[in-house]
């Protein structure tokens, strides 16, 4: 729940300032490694609470149908919004040091400091929890544009009415950011005064109006449309953006397993803390990190270049397949957001290198004959069967898929839903 959730990450962070400081015996290092923990133990929560931030401060989803592209602009609330949320974060962060002290009293200093922070917090926490939710709100009220392959999509407030312009019927560019300059006078009729273009939208608009809907790489990445809508292989590939953060989940996962089998061992050599427990969840940790730290060296390595095509078959690299001559190969299925290689059935089957998901497939086997249905874990990691390869769509085979199906070797099937 949000406020569940937003709680412990003031908590988290109240730690984050004050845990390192609490005692003076730590050593700098010991202090370092206290921070270090909580980082890595805290981060998920703080990634969720600041997904739901910017969930209300983004001006739409992410690569939708219909994407928004046009609406009431609230640069001002947001910058506001954001400035209240770093308020939070460096307010609670100050607190701690102030609060953690061993003195018996705080110096008038100390407390003069620790109630502008709390001060700071208290102003800054109604800002960031309320205003994205209400400015969201007001700019929906002024009406909205979207955009699918077929025209235009005019909503009034609240999408109590909808006017759908197809592309024949969208007027030229007249060099006004007002959407309502270029639509039909009943779609116009359904927008507020304050409705306005994304940035490249009107550009896109009206070259779409008068060339046919085919986006550019640079309007899928500028405007986050879907790129199935492009006929640009590249749009296909993850922003530097989602590479970024992809990276950036992987190797908190590592990096929290390393530091709970590292807090295991050292809590049972030096402390007296109960060996058998930490053991127990020092060797599921370590399990933990034998699985995930392949398969983000996996991913590392292969990068963009999960798979490679010739004349001779598909080079698998993300599983280390190796090459599977096109007479093995059956069908390329094209579904929403992933592609699957399916072999025929002379081909040897395909052997999942992947711990994890064999881990997974024993233990459904498993449970086949037990009367107590558990459910599994599920696929980790694309997981694959003996007849079919899976990529997502983040590895960027949807490209490889035009040049197969151009060479006529293999029958590509869209399959849909």
């Amino acid at each position: 729940m949000p406020p569940i959730r937003g709680g412990l990450s003031l908590l988290f962070l109240l730690l984050l300032g004050g845990m390192p400081f609490s005692s003076e015996d730590l050593h700098p290092v010991e202090r370092v490694g206290v921070a270090a923990g909580i980082l890595l133990l805290c981060a998920l929560i703080w990634w969720l609470t600041c997904g739901g931030f910017l969930r209300h401060v983004r001006t739409s989803p992410r690569k939708v149908d219909p994407a928004l592209i046009a609406w009431r602009p609230r640069r001002v609330a947001v910058a506001i919004s954001w400035a209240g949320l770093v308020g939070v974060v460096i307010g609670m962060l100050s607190v701690g040091p102030l609060v953690a002290r061993d003195e018996d009293g705080l110096p008038l200093a100390a407390a003069l400091l620790t109630a502008a922070a709390l001060l700071t917090v208290g102003a800054g926490l109604p800002i960031a929890t309320l205003l994205p939710r209400i400015s969201r709100w007001y700019a929906l009220r002024q009406g909205t544009v979207w955009i699918d392959a077929a025209g235009l999509i005019v909503r009034s407030a609240e999408g109590v009415q909808e006017i759908r312009v197809r592309w024949r019927e969208v007027g030229g560019t007249d060099g006004t950011p007002r959407p309502a300059s270029v639509l039909p006078p009943a779609a116009a009729a359904l927008l507020g005064s304050g409705v306005r273009w994304r940035p490249g939208a009107h550009e896109a608009v009206a070259r779409w109006s008068a060339e046919g809907f085919a986006p550019s790489l640079e309007e899928v990445r500028r405007l986050e449309l879907d790129s199935a809508w492009s006929d640009d292989p590249r749009a296909e590939l993850p922003t530097l953006g989602e590479r970024v953060r992809d990276a950036l989940v992987r190797l908190w996962a590592v990096g929290a397993l390393t530091a709970m089998v590292v807090g295991a061992v050292y809590a049972v050599v030096v402390t007296d803390a109960p060996w058998p427990i930490m053991l127990v969840l020092g060797l599921l940790a370590l399990l933990g990190l034998i699985i995930l730290a392949p398969r983000a060296w996996r991913t590392w390595r292969t990068g963009n270049r999960a798979a490679h095509l010739d004349d001779d078959g598909w080079v698998d690299l993300l599983h280390g397949q190796g090459r599977i001559p096109w007479d093995h190969v059956d069908r390329i299925e094209v579904h929403d957001r992933a592609v699957v290689l399916v072999s025929t059935p002379e081909a040897p089957p395909f052997r999942d290198r992947d711990l994890g998901n064999r881990l997974n497939a024993a233990f459904e086997r498993l449970l086949t004959g037990s009367r107590v249905r558990i459910r599994s874990a599920g696929p980790g990691f694309l997981e694959i069967g003996p007849r079919h390869l899976p990529y997502s769509a983040v590895t960027g085979v949807h490209r490889l898929v035009r040049h197969a199906s151009a060479l006529g070797t293999v029958e590509v099937r869209r399959v849909e839903g």
